[in-house]
């Protein structure tokens, strides 16, 4: 799981599932006005979580579906 971040590469070079959070978080608009922490979402790399209900589908099809 990440935001944005190492992780991300890892997951892809391992084969690994990746869960994307994109959870709606304040932030200070001057010192993070560019879309890194996005990027991986919009590339769709893996499995966006924008909420609990996301999280609780993506966890239970990655451990109960054998592809």
């Amino acid at each position: 799981m990440t935001i944005s971040s190492n992780t991300a590469i890892e997951a892809a070079i391992l084969d690994k599932p990746l869960l994307i959070l994109q959870p709606n978080i304040p932030y200070h608009y001057n010192y993070n006005k560019n879309q890194h922490h996005d990027h991986l979402a919009k590339a769709q790399a893996g499995e966006i979580i924008k909420n609990r209900k996301d999280l609780i589908y993506a966890l239970t099809r990655v451990t109960t579906e054998p592809n």
